[in-house]
């Protein structure tokens, strides 16, 4: 992973998400077909940066398989749902192909990456924020 992201966002004034859709990141990330979006606590980035993503299940958690969403206002509803009043990242994934992505019901997932996406852009999602 790398040690620096290439764009760090600052979490949009609810006018401008309502006028996004929701989306977080700049219409560019956002159409790309090879980002995707990762929401996870901001205690976890670091974890992430230095070690990759990987799977809840070999970190002591529940999950089998790593989460991602095709657009950004997924991750953020997704967090928003999970939180626990904790602070939160957005991470925009840049992947060479989607052959070690899964598609079922909205969301792709994969088990373990073979190959780790690159960290593109992140956004912090204050605990404070409130979804509507």
């Amino acid at each position: 992973m790398p040690d620096h992201i290439a764009c760090h966002v600052v979490f949009p004034a609810r006018q401008v998400l309502e006028e996004n859709d929701y989306n977080v990141f700049p219409p560019d990330l956002e159409a790309d077909e090879l980002v995707f979006f990762h929401a996870t606590a901001a205690e976890d980035v670091e974890s992430i940066l230095r070690s990759g993503l990987q799977p809840g299940i070999k970190l002591g958690r529940e999950l089998t398989t790593i989460s991602f969403a095709d657009k950004s206002a997924w991750a953020l509803h997704h967090w928003v749902t999970v939180r626990n009043g904790r602070d939160g990242v957005i991470l925009a994934l840049q992947f060479d192909n989607r052959d070690e992505l899964s598609y079922q019901s909205g969301t792709y997932y994969s088990r373990e990456l073979k190959s780790q996406p690159r960290v593109i852009a992140m956004c912090p999602v204050p605990s404070t924020y409130k979804h509507i």
